[in-house]
């Protein structure tokens, strides 16, 4: 099978179809991407991946409490909303994060746009 087209869950799609025994579990914060997701899904038969229509830090503080413990957790795109908050809820919710799952997988910008904005946000160097 070759690779889907990038939208909405695709990652979690290809997951799901390469482990059919495992349960992935994707947020979406957008109704409009949502919808696309569960019509993806559906339209693929894709019967072990599913979508929340939620905030990542909310599902994140419910993934957090509850007793379940991931063997993998995949995170794209979570550091933009995470560190436009303050620096304590951000090192709280980057904890939450790495602590949900045996082996959490975190996508960084390129290292010229870290250093950019590393500069930017603290100019005089690394508190």
């Amino acid at each position: 099978k070759g690779a889907a087209p990038c939208c909405s869950g695709s990652v979690g799609r290809e997951l799901a179809r390469s482990f059919p025994s495992s349960t992935v579990v994707s947020v979406e914060p957008d109704s409009l991407l949502w919808s696309r997701h569960l019509r993806a899904n559906r339209m693929g038969n894709i019967t072990n991946s599913f979508a929340c229509h939620s905030q990542p830090s909310t599902v994140l503080s419910k993934l957090y409490q509850s007793p379940e413990f991931f063997r993998f957790s995949y995170h794209s795109g979570i550091l933009q909303p995470v560190l436009s908050q303050d620096f304590l809820s951000s090192s709280s919710i980057l904890g939450s994060l790495l602590s949900t799952a045996m082996t959490t997988v975190i996508t960084l910008p390129s290292p010229t746009l870290l250093k950019s904005s590393l500069e930017i946000w603290f100019p005089g160097g690394w508190p």
